[in-house]
């Protein structure tokens, strides 16, 4: 009786807080780090549907049994210097053009032993590499736009979570961008289906790679850059300047 008080107290409090995540993205968002912050929620049984899908990729089973990591943060200037049409010079590209540092949370996670405590901490060092072989920006639609790729991809309950804390928070705070979050997420699940899958990839060992032929090999289509699609700001705009005419019209 005592153990099964002790649970419930647990998941009750696990939800709440979950709760309260979700109510921050929705007060907010374009600040997605809430729902990061509810560190029990990785013991929810969808983690280890996520496991299953992971595993179920003969590169990403390979690389987790290795618990790949890379061996120190990414040098953004080393990577500027690379030929232009590379892996590396994209992304440094990428990083430079939205003012993003290169955050490996060495202090959060230290028995990569586990599957899970692993699959978390390589996923957030290689989050913007995604970003720009994907060409998803580094702005809420983009962050919804590869949130939706990655739960195609590995079944991420985080993904999911947060692509539904931030449909409702743009419903209630800003209805008119609906529509355009609607279609980027619809697109990167499209696009995470269509695409082999990534997770299994020893990016550190492309950088020299150029990322037509990567976008190639891995089925990858992209239409504009991520440092050249249209920003949040730019889409808001238009939105609102659409819905001022409609206004009019009628």
């Amino acid at each position: 009786m005592l153990n099964l008080i002790k649970i419930t107290l647990r998941r009750t409090m696990l939800t709440f807080k979950f709760f309260i995540a979700l109510i921050q993205i929705i007060r907010r968002p374009e600040d997605l780090s809430p729902i990061f912050r509810v560190g029990a929620f990785r013991s929810h049984q969808s983690f280890q549907y996520a496991l299953i899908k992971l595993k179920s990729d003969i590169n990403t089973r390979s690389l987790m049994e290795e618990r790949y990591l890379a061996q120190r943060p990414y040098n953004l200037e080393e990577l500027y210097a690379l030929p232009p049409n590379t892996l590396g010079y994209y992304f440094a590209r990428h990083m430079k053009h939205f003012n993003l540092k290169v955050v490996f949370y060495p202090n959060e996670i230290r028995n990569y032993k586990d599957e899970l405590n692993w699959f978390r901490q390589r996923a957030r060092e290689t989050h913007d590499i995604w970003h720009t072989i994907t060409g998803y920006p580094a702005d809420i639609l983009g962050e919804m736009g590869l949130s939706s790729f990655y739960l195609a991809q590995t079944n991420s309950p985080l993904s999911a979570a947060l692509i539904g804390a931030t449909i409702v928070g743009v419903l209630i705070r800003r209805p008119h961008m609906l529509f355009p979050l609607l279609e980027v997420i619809n697109k990167g699940w499209n696009d995470g289906v269509r695409a082999k899958p990534l997770f299994g990839i020893k990016w550190e060992e492309e950088w020299e790679t150029p990322i037509m032929a990567l976008r190639e090999k891995y089925n990858i289509q992209v239409k504009d850059e991520s440092y050249a699609v249209a920003s949040f700001a730019d889409v808001e705009a238009h939105q609102k300047d659409y819905f001022k005419n409609l206004d009019t019209i009628s």
